[in-house]
C-alpha cells in the first residue's frame, strides 16, 4: 500500500482547503496516459483507498494504483517554486 507522510497528508489537506468546490471532494491520484501522476478534484468511489488527515479524507486511489505504489511514498519536498508532493520509493528497513 502507499505510504502517505504526515507532511504529505497536511499538504492535501491544504490543497483540498484552497481548491475545493463541493464538501465531499478530495484529491485523486490519477495515472496520466503519456506516464507518471497527475492530482484531480473528485469524489471517493466505492473501491478507492482513502488516506485520511484529522479524520476527513483527502486522497483517493483506485484500487490498481493503490497495488501499483505499494512500495512508494508520498512526501512533501521543498523547492524554489514551494512544497511540492514527491513520490519515491521506500527505503529498506
Amino acid at each position: 500500500m502507499l505510504t502517505v507522510t504526515e507532511n504529505a497528508a497536511q499538504h492535501l489537506k491544504d490543497l483540498l482547503d484552497q481548491n475545493r468546490t463541493e464538501k465531499d471532494q478530495v484529491i485523486r491520484m490519477v495515472q496520466k496516459e503519456e506516464g507518471g501522476w497527475d492530482l484531480v478534484l473528485a469524489n471517493v468511489q466505492p473501491k478507492d483507498k482513502t488516506f485520511d488527515k484529522d479524520g476527513e479524507a483527502v486522497l483517493a486511489i483506485d484500487k490498481e494504483i493503490n497495488d501499483l505504489l505499494s512500495e512508494m511514498v508520498l512526501d512533501v519536498m521543498k523547492s524554489t517554486k514551494g512544497n511540492r508532493l514527491s513520490l519515491s520509493p521506500k527505503k529498506p528497513s
